[in-house]
């Protein structure tokens, strides 16, 4: 990330106060040759789930009705699972007609983020994007969780969890401090 968008960022966050997030539309099937009343047999270590984190598809930026009052500014919020029948763990080299001949179901949504801007805090166009884009998928995300858990289980499906939030690049930047924290356990334990 460069210098300029990390400070745009680090503006944004500044100035920005969630005020809510809602749900404004889902989409929940399972395909007519799938049978939901068998799908309570479906052994959980048989379930994979192909998920496409939650992205920021659009930005609404109200124009502050009085000098001195918050501005509002919303995100459109997309994202969606599909629920897997098979042991593989990898699916990359399967084909979309493969993946599809393995879906027992598939989940939806549609998220609107409202947050409220600082008065006079006058963020850039380019914050504003860069918010989207970094933050508001990491707010979405504990929303999109609850819902894949009980939509599935509604669905009759085995009980979906989906993993935490994990920000892009993260697993790079904690090695150094996986291995840190390994050599002072080792110490701990002696």
């Amino acid at each position: 990330m460069t210098a300029l968008k990390n400070d745009d960022l680090q503006k944004a966050v500044g100035n920005l106060q969630i005020l809510d997030i809602s749900l404004i539309s889902i989409n929940a099937d399972i395909p007519e040759e799938n049978d939901p009343t068998s799908n309570d047999e479906i052994p959980k270590d048989n379930v994979r789930i192909q998920s496409m984190t939650p992205r920021t598809f659009g930005v609404r930026v109200y124009e502050e009705e009085e000098a001195g009052l918050p501005r509002k500014i919303q995100f459109r919020v997309k994202a969606a699972v599909r629920i897997l029948e098979t042991q593989l763990d990898v699916l990359h080299g399967l084909t979309e007609e493969e993946i599809k001949a393995l879906r027992i179901a598939e989940i939806k949504t549609n998220f609107m983020a409202t947050y409220l801007e600082k008065p006079g805090a006058g963020l850039s166009k380019e914050a504003i994007e860069e918010f989207g884009i970094k933050n508001v998928p990491f707010n979405v995300w504990p929303y999109w969780r609850e819902i894949v858990h009980a939509v599935a289980g509604r669905m009759g499906l085995p009980r979906i969890v989906l993993p935490l939030y994990a920000l892009p690049g993260a697993a790079k930047k904690t090695e150094p401090v996986k291995a840190a924290a390994k050599k002072t356990l080792k110490k701990v334990k002696k």
